[in-house]
């Protein structure tokens, strides 16, 4: 081990550049005995690092060129809410890292992770009238995925003991009089992850993801990602389906027919409808990747961030029967940031309003600084 960090390193010019929270560092490096054989020294002190992926925005080239992207705090974010034209018409919250939320079935509160000291995940829950929040989860371990009951009397989240390789469900009661309860234990055996996705609206069923090594995901040559099932009233979680390659992100119906999810089954990320519970049919809403999906409350429009552009677009659908037609889809707006992980943002039920985590920076985005000779700021020292 030679330094701890939650971030990304690069060792290039002898040194070993990495981050500890916004601060950019070098140290030299000898990579014949692994250790270290100088001081360390500030780069700059203004670096983002995603948090999400724990990755610094910073890259190097061997002329002694570097580029990054700052950030004052990276432990800051904002809350807003944005209309469907892209127009920041509110901030809801600041001043904090925000990982991930979810709107209240209600729509009058929603449900938040921060990122505290050390990387963990902390749940609570917002009231947007009273301008207050309460917290939801108090164990020393990280929380993060959320859903909501659809009577919005409990919240259901993912506990995280040891990264995503033990990884826990829990439901809890929003208004505080109950306890924290495990729905769904870190199985044995193949799986090394579980992460929760939707909870049904009949409130029977809680849909997430397994990512496991089986024999069939080595053959398709794709990662063990798989929709699993788990029945509330009882029974044994399954399989939503046999398709491997499945990403952590989906939704069900507001009528609980269908669920829209992300699928690389293409070789990239697009998103499918299927019936459910599982015919073996789905049809493909999206052509130009996708993540994130969510359902307008008539269930005639997904709305859908397309990955890599910073933007979410809508496609008009129309499930009423045993067929489901998709029309095209088309660009709503450029988001400001979103944070790269599942529930960054959501809706109101008529889709006209979106809340999103941003950097609240007025929709602009952060221009690239690039430094020359930086290694002459060991000198300078």
């Amino acid at each position: 081990k030679l330094v701890h960090s939650l971030s990304s390193a690069i060792f290039t010019a002898g040194n070993l550049l990495y981050q500890q929270d916004a601060v950019l560092m070098a140290q030299p490096l000898d990579p014949t005995s692994g250790k270290f054989k100088g001081d360390s020294f500030v780069v700059s002190d203004k670096v983002h690092n995603d948090m999400v992926v724990w990755h610094g925005l910073f890259t190097t080239a061997d002329d002694g060129m570097l580029v990054f992207q700052p950030g004052s705090r990276n432990s800051e974010n904002t809350i807003q809410w944005i209309d469907r034209s892209g127009k920041t018409v509110g901030t809801v919250a600041e001043h904090e890292y925000f990982y991930m939320l979810r709107i209240a079935p209600d729509g009058k509160r929603f449900a938040a992770v921060t990122i505290t000291g050390g990387s963990k995940g902390v749940v609570w829950l917002y009231d947007m009238a009273k301008k207050s929040r309460s917290r939801i989860t108090f164990d020393d371990i990280s929380f993060a995925n959320l859903a909501w009951s659809p009577d919005g009397a409990q919240l259901a989240y993912n506990g995280f003991t040891n990264g995503i390789q033990d990884s826990f469900i829990y439901t809890k009661p929003v208004s505080g009089a109950g306890e924290q309860k495990i729905l769904l234990g870190q199985d044995s055996g193949k799986t090394i992850g579980q992460s929760l996705v939707d909870w049904s609206p009949d409130g029977k069923n809680i849909v997430y993801w397994r990512s496991h090594f089986t024999d069939t995901a080595k053959q398709q040559g794709r990662p063990g990602y798989q929709l699993w099932v788990m029945p509330l009233g009882g029974g044994t979680p399954k399989p939503y389906s046999d398709d491997f390659g499945m990403a952590n992100t989906g939704q069900f119906s507001p009528d609980g027919r269908w669920l829209a999810y992300i699928s690389n089954l293409t070789g990239r990320d697009e998103l499918f409808v299927a019936p459910f519970p599982w015919t073996g049919a789905k049809w493909q809403v999206s052509n130009g990747g996708a993540r994130n999906p969510h359902w307008r409350k008539d269930a005639k429009e997904l709305i859908y961030e397309v990955p890599g552009q910073s933007q979410l677009a809508a496609v008009e659908v129309d499930g009423h029967g045993n067929t489901f037609t998709v029309s095209e889809p088309h660009i709503l707006f450029r988001v400001p940031m979103l944070t790269g992980a599942g529930f960054n943002w959501d809706m109101t039920p008529d889709g006209q309003r979106f809340l999103m985590i941003t950097t609240g920076d007025s929709a602009t985005q952060v221009p690239l600084t690039v430094l020359q000779n930086w290694t002459g700021l060991q000198q300078k020292k």
